[in-house]
């Protein structure tokens, strides 16, 4: 299919079916997300999406869509009720928690690296990055369990 063949606004819609906005309580505070949690019973991976620049994951929805027949999924806009990158990736694992998502991996850019910092790298199995970052002193080294194959 050529991409100009694509009706965004369609996809868009759709892809917003599938992982409605939501919202929980987290630290205090009103975190929206999407969860899509796949009906397969034989999935158990769950990708977290951390958009870079903007901190708008849904513009990275197309792409996201595409992975969903595969894995489940985890996606949000930065909230701005935390204070900084640590209380945003203490959020982000309170967040996990909550949805009770299981064998997460990173789906991360730019920005996105920035998130999760050492300390809470214990909830992470893996991670797919482009162009990801640290500024931490002690950057986390993710050793995926399994590799994760798309197309």
């Amino acid at each position: 299919m050529n991409f100009a063949d694509i009706d965004m606004k369609k996809e868009f819609e759709n892809y917003n079916r599938l992982a409605p906005v939501k919202t929980a309580n987290i630290k205090g505070c009103e975190f929206a997300y999407r969860y899509y949690k796949n009906p397969n019973p034989e999935v158990n991976v769950t990708l977290l999406v951390l958009a870079g620049g903007t901190g708008l994951a849904d513009g990275m929805f197309a792409m996201a869509k595409s992975f969903m027949d595969k894995y489940s999924l985890i996606a949000f806009n930065y909230p701005m009720a935390f204070k900084d990158n640590e209380a945003t990736a203490d959020a982000i694992y309170e967040l996990i928690k909550y949805l009770k998502a299981e064998n997460v991996y990173l789906w991360g850019q730019s920005y996105g690296g920035l998130q999760v910092t050492p300390p809470q790298c214990k909830f992470i199995s893996g991670s797919i990055s482009c162009k990801m970052c640290t500024i931490w002193k002690q950057a986390c080294l993710f050793q995926p369990r399994l590799s994760l194959q798309h197309g």
